[in-house]
C-alpha cells in the first residue's frame, strides 16, 4: 500500500477536536485493487475526523461517479455515487464486548502512530454499484442503451422462443 501513503492519517500529530481530510479519487487510486469491478472514476472524499480522548469519529462523504458497464447493452457509462459514511476507531481496552459485533466500531492498539483509510474509502464506494446497473443512471441522464445491442439481444429472444425443439418438449410435457 505504498502508494496509498497519501491516505495515511498520522494520528501521533492530530491534537483533540475536528480535522478535515480531502481526497479526490482517480484511476490511480484504482490501480491499487487488483480485483476491482472499476478501474476508473472521478470521485471526491471529504473526511471529518474528530479526534477524542479514547476515540476517533471518521465522517466520511463520498461524491462522485464511478465507470461502469451497462448490465444490458455492455457500454460504459458514469454511474453516480453518493454517500455519507460514520466509522468509529476506539483504542483497545475501552468498550463493551456488546462493541466487538457493531461494524462501525474498530478497535485499535493504543499505541497506533496512523491510520490509512484508502481501503475504506474503496469499500465505501464499492458498496454504492448498485447489483443492477444500466445506462440510463448515468450521471448526466443522457445515455441510452445501445440500440444495435438491445436489437441483437432481442433477435436472440425470438430465437430462443421459436425453437421447435422445445415445442415438442413442451407437447410432451403436458400430454
Amino acid at each position: 500500500m505504498n502508494k496509498l501513503r497519501t491516505f495515511d492519517i498520522n494520528l501521533s500529530g492530530l491534537g483533540v477536536g475536528k480535522h478535515i481530510f480531502t481526497y479526490e479519487i482517480d484511476e490511480r487510486f484504482f490501480e491499487n485493487f487488483a480485483e476491482s469491478p472499476v478501474s476508473e472514476g472521478d470521485v471526491y472524499v471529504h473526511l471529518t475526523l474528530e479526534k477524542e480522548e479514547r476515540m476517533l469519529l471518521l465522517d466520511f462523504f463520498i461524491d462522485g461517479s464511478l465507470r461502469s458497464e451497462c448490465d444490458r447493452c455492455l457500454d460504459e457509462f458514469n454511474l453516480p455515487i453518493s454517500s455519507n459514511e460514520k466509522l468509529i476507531y476506539k483504542y483497545e481496552g475501552e468498550g463493551s464486548a456488546a462493541d466487538h459485533e457493531d461494524p462501525n466500531i474498530v478497535f485499535i492498539a493504543e499505541k497506533t502512530e496512523r491510520i490509512n483509510v484508502a481501503q475504506l474509502i474503496y469499500e465505501f464506494m464499492m458498496l454504492q454499484i448498485p447489483i443492477k446497473k444500466t445506462c440510463e443512471m448515468d450521471r448526466l441522464g443522457e445515455k441510452a442503451c445501445n440500440p444495435k445491442m438491445l436489437a441483437r439481444l432481442e433477435e436472440e429472444k425470438e430465437k430462443e422462443k421459436t425453437d421447435p425443439r422445445w415445442d415438442k418438449l413442451k407437447d410432451i410435457k403436458h400430454n
